[in-house]
């Protein structure tokens, strides 16, 4: 979700034009801001993230709408259970999105770029791949090739939104 939120974001700031002639841009706006929102809930703290939502061995099993899911399990990442691919991946969001909404709604702006600061330095200080943490997500949501191409993604966009090293 995160990533899918980078790339919707980078595609407003770079085609903003194309989204406006086609009267999508709005639309766009809202996409983003509806997963930015959801970023800004699984952020309690400066160190503590709701990383996952469900269990891949129910929800892989059972599908069904959503008003029939039953109470699903949270999975927070701490200090002391780090998960720095989907903290640094959700960084990135927030900093593409705060660019997106720059011109047009200055102090969420700002709040996404907040988020986005705490968010990675979450992630790079406290350095570990999430399936370690979430053990759930090692059969379902593995991450092999480990965190720094999230970190990395996630300082170039955060250098993008703010021009600081």
């Amino acid at each position: 979700m995160a990533f899918t939120t980078t790339v919707l974001s980078w595609g407003v700031l770079l085609y903003a034009d194309a989204y406006n002639e086609t009267n999508e841009l709005e639309n766009a706006r809202e996409a983003i801001k509806w997963a930015t929102d959801y970023f800004i809930k699984c952020h309690v703290s400066k160190f503590e993230y709701y990383g996952q939502v469900g269990e891949g061995r129910i929800d892989h099993v059972f599908w069904r709408s959503p008003p029939r899911n039953e109470r699903r399990r949270a999975f927070k990442l701490t200090r002391s259970a780090p998960g720095s691919e989907v903290i640094a991946e959700t960084a990135a969001a927030m900093a593409a999105a705060s660019m997106v909404f720059s011109q047009v709604n200055a102090s969420y702006s700002q709040e996404l770029l907040s988020h986005a600061r705490d968010l990675y330095e979450f992630a790079d200080t406290y350095r570990e791949m999430y399936h370690r943490s979430i053990r759930d997500a090692g059969n379902f949501y593995r991450s092999y090739a480990g965190y720094n191409d999230e970190l990395t993604w996630a300082a170039a966009w955060l250098y993008s939104a703010t021009n600081e090293n």
